[in-house]
C-alpha cells in the first residue's frame, strides 16, 4: 500500500504547475456586468408598513396563536444566527411544540392572517411540512393568499416546477415583512437552476427584507456558493468579508468555511495575475485563531488536490499566525515540505519532515510525512529531475490516493511507474 501511495504522491507532485461548489448568490463583480456589493453591511431598508389589521375576532386568551409561536421561533433563529449553540436545542424543541399545537387549534383561529402567515413561515423556516398539509386537507387557512398557500406547499413538497408556477407570480417586496424575506429566499432557490441572474437578486431581496436575521445569514452563505460555482470569486470573496463581518460566530459558519475551502481550489493559480487578496481580507474578519485554522484547512486540501501554489500561500499565512514551536507551526511546515519532496529541494525536505513527525499525533499528517520522505528518498536514488513545465493532459486534476484521506487515483499508478523508470535511465 505505501508503494502505492509514494508513487502516486510522485506522480502528482513531480508537476509542478498542476492546477487543479448550497445555494444561490447576489452581487456581482463590475466586469462581468455586476455591480459589487456594498463596502458595508446590508443597508437597512425603511421600516416596512404595519402588518394589516386581524380580522375582528374572538379572543382566545386560552390559545397558544401561532404568530406568537412563530415570534419565539424567530427570536431563537437569530441567537443562533449570532452564535447561540443553546438555541439551536431550543429550535428543535420548538419546531417539534408548534407542529403539536397547529394540529390542535380549530378553524377559528386560523381565520386570523397572521396566523395563516405563520404557518406558511414556520414551514420556509425548515418546519415538518405536514403542519401545512394537515391544514390544506381541512380548507385552511383561508385567511392567506390561495396562491401563496399553494406556492409554499408545492415547494415544501418537492415540487419545483410547480411552485416555480406560483412563485414567479409573488411579489416579495409587496409582501407582508412577516413572510416576505422567506419568499424571496424560496423564490431564489427556485431560480437557481433555471435564471441564475434573478436568482441572485432574489438573494439581495430576502436580505434586505430581513437584515440582521438569519434569513440575511443564510442568504449570505448562498450568495458565496453560487458565485463561487460560477467562478466570480471577486464577488464572492466580498460576500464572505460581509458574512464574517456580519454572522462571525453563527452556528451555521462552518458550513460557509468548508465551502471557502472547497472553492479555493478551483481559483486560478495564484500569483501575480491572480491575486488571493480579496480572500485574505474576507478571513481577516475573523479571530486570529480562526483565520490559522482556515488557512491550515486550505492547504491541507490544497495538498491534496496537488495545487502547490495554494499549499504555499496557505501554509506561510498560518505560519504567521501560529505560536513558534507550537503544532499548528509544525501542521503548516509538514504541508509546504510534503511539496517540496518531488523537486529540485527533495533532500531538504525529507530532512525536514523528519524533524516534524515528532511534533505531530495526527495521524493524517503522520501518514503524508512517510509518503513525502519516500518520495524524496526515490528522487535521491534517482538522481536530479527537472519537474516538467508540460504535464500529461492525462494527470490533470487527478490525484491518488496519498495517504488516507485523499481517495480516487488508482489510474495514476501506471503513469508514475513509466515516469519513475525513465528517469531512472
Amino acid at each position: 500500500m505505501m508503494g502505492r501511495l509514494r508513487r502516486s504522491l510522485f506522480a502528482a507532485t513531480l508537476v509542478p504547475g498542476l492546477i487543479a461548489f448550497a445555494g444561490p448568490g447576489a452581487s456581482r463583480a463590475e466586469d462581468k456586468g455586476h455591480a459589487p456589493p456594498p463596502a458595508a453591511s446590508a443597508p437597512e431598508p425603511d421600516p416596512p408598513a404595519a402588518p394589516e389589521a386581524p380580522l375582528d375576532l374572538p379572543q382566545r386568551p386560552d390559545v397558544r396563536q401561532p404568530y406568537d409561536m412563530l415570534r419565539e421561533l424567530r427570536q431563537l433563529q437569530d441567537r443562533i444566527a449570532q452564535g447561540d449553540t443553546e438555541a439551536l436545542v431550543k429550535q428543535r424543541q420548538m419546531t417539534d411544540a408548534m407542529v403539536e399545537t397547529f394540529a390542535k387549534l380549530d378553524d377559528e383561529i386560523w381565520q386570523d392572517p397572521r396566523n395563516g402567515r405563520a404557518v406558511l413561515a414556520f414551514v420556509l423556516s425548515g418546519g415538518d411540512p405536514k403542519a401545512l398539509r394537515s391544514l390544506l386537507l381541512r380548507g385552511q387557512p383561508k385567511s392567506i393568499d390561495a396562491n401563496l398557500s399553494r406556492a409554499v406547499h408545492a415547494f415544501v413538497s418537492g415540487r419545483r416546477g410547480e411552485a416555480l408556477e406560483h412563485f414567479i407570480k409573488l411579489d416579495a417586496l409587496s409582501l407582508d415583512p412577516t413572510i416576505a424575506g422567506q419568499v424571496a429566499m424560496a423564490q431564489s432557490e427556485l431560480l437557481s437552476r433555471v435564471d441564475a441572474e434573478k436568482a441572485l437578486e432574489k438573494l439581495d431581496q430576502a436580505r434586505l427584507l430581513a437584515p440582521g436575521t438569519l434569513i440575511e445569514e443564510a442568504a449570505l452563505r448562498r450568495q458565496v456558493g453560487l458565485l463561487s460555482t460560477r467562478k466570480d470569486f471577486a464577488a464572492a470573496d466580498k460576500y464572505s468579508e460581509i458574512y464574517f463581518r456580519r454572522f462571525p460566530r453563527s452556528a451555521y459558519a462552518t458550513t460557509l468555511k468548508r465551502q471557502i475551502v472547497r472553492f479555493t481550489m478551483d481559483r486560478p493559480a495564484a500569483d501575480a495575475q491572480a491575486p488571493l487578496g480579496g480572500l485574505v481580507a474576507a478571513l481577516d474578519r475573523m479571530s486570529p485563531a480562526a483565520q490559522l485554522e482556515m488557512y491550515l484547512e486550505i492547504a491541507r486540501e490544497g495538498v491534496n488536490r496537488v495545487r502547490r501554489d495554494i499549499v504555499l500561500f496557505s501554509s506561510n499565512k498560518a505560519l504567521a499566525l501560529a505560536t513558534p514551536g507550537g503544532v499548528y507551526e509544525a501542521r503548516a511546515k509538514i504541508y509546504i515540505n510534503a511539496m517540496r519532496a518531488a523537486s529540485l529541494e527533495a533532500a531538504d525536505a525529507k530532512a525536514t519532515l523528519e524533524t516534524l513527525m515528532p511534533r505531530t499525533e495526527n495521524k493524517e499528517d503522520r501518514e503524508l510525512i512517510t509518503a513525502a520522505q519516500s518520495i524524496a528518498g526515490e528522487i535521491g536514488a534517482v538522481g536530479t529531475i527537472t519537474p516538467s513545465t508540460t504535464p500529461d493532459p492525462q494527470w490533470l486534476n487527478e490525484l491518488g490516493e496519498t495517504f488516507a484521506t485523499v481517495g480516487r487515483g488508482q489510474s495514476l499508478i501506471a503513469n508514475a511507474d513509466r515516469l519513475l523508470a525513465e528517469a531512472s535511465k
